[in-house]
């Protein structure tokens, strides 16, 4: 089989058979019936072949396509178990469309990810696409990110993590584009959710020196991919002081906080302390815990 080792997707080529026989002598007289086989499934290849007496045991295939990028191979194969075979190396198109990935739905005021990526016709990755792109959406008061220009190093995919915030509720677009090409665009719908409601739950905090970090309540937050960013805290510790509270989350629980707190005690006793959680689209919720300082030598 002689043919291309590189081409492009979608490139049309030509193959040439020739029927060998051990020492490679070209065997003129060859008349068998070949067909053809590709790793590539999306590949047009001819169909099955029986050579003629003209052919001199040589004949040129014309027409033949891949379409997947990467290493291909194209066999061919005598009905009798003769077999040749060639890879070639498949190098993806131009971009001629987008595909943005972004959740089915999102929570009012709460950021989430999205991918895009620019494919050929064919739907390979466009490793060499260097365009500027920019987003938009049906919500006028969405966070979106800025325009960005693809590198080498993105080989045709970029994520932005955390970049979008819509902040309507409903049915909402999310929308990139090239911006010195206007064809080469793609649209996702996806459903903005009510900012859910925080709960959270007390701890009884026993403290033995006078200045500890306190678990002083847990939070859940029922909207996904939450990192805690969105929560603050305030900590009245029951004395007449007050103080933030850190919002940790925690281990293998993405909707699951911790708050912690940092307070001395100038006396003993049992204090009442209520914590405040509030995330950035104002749900709220306050918690009464119990701080008991006594010191070691106290039996209690």
């Amino acid at each position: 089989m002689t043919g291309p080792t590189n081409l492009t997707a979608g490139a049309n080529f030509n193959l040439t058979i020739q029927a060998l026989d051990p020492f490679g002598n070209l065997v003129s007289g060859y008349q068998g019936t070949i067909d053809f086989t590709s790793s590539d499934t999306k590949a047009v290849l001819p169909g099955t072949y029986t050579f003629i007496p003209s052919d001199n045991g040589s004949h040129i295939f014309t027409g033949l396509l891949l379409e997947t990028a990467g290493n291909q191979t194209v066999s061919a194969n005598d009905l009798s178990g003769i077999n040749g075979n060639t890879v070639i190396s498949v190098s993806p198109g131009a971009a001629s469309n987008f595909n943005l990935t972004v959740p089915v739905s999102a929570s009012k005021g709460d950021p989430f990810t999205a991918s895009v990526a620019a494919l050929d016709q064919f739907g390979n990755a466009a490793t060499g696409y260097r365009g500027t792109i920019a987003f938009s959406s049906s919500d006028a008061t969405a966070t979106l990110p800025a325009n960005y220009l693809f590198t080498a190093a993105d080989v045709g995919t970029h994520t932005f993590v955390n970049a979008i915030i819509l902040s309507t509720v409903g049915p909402q677009t999310v929308k990139v584009a090239d911006m010195s090409n206007g064809s080469l665009q793609t649209t996702q719908s996806l459903n903005v959710t009510p900012d859910v409601p925080l709960s959270a739950g007390p701890r009884t905090i026993r403290i033995f020196r006078s200045v500890t970090p306190l678990v002083v309540a847990s939070v859940i937050d029922g909207d996904d991919n939450e990192t805690g960013s969105h929560l603050s805290a305030v900590v009245d510790w029951g004395d007449g002081t007050t103080s933030t509270g850190v919002i940790v989350l925690v281990a293998h629980n993405p909707t699951t906080f911790d708050v912690l707190g940092n307070h001395s005690y100038l006396h003993r006793g049992v204090y009442p302390v209520t914590v405040t959680i509030i995330d950035s689209q104002g749900s709220q919720a306050v918690v009464h815990s119990t701080a008991s300082f006594f010191p070691r030598s106290f039996s209690y």
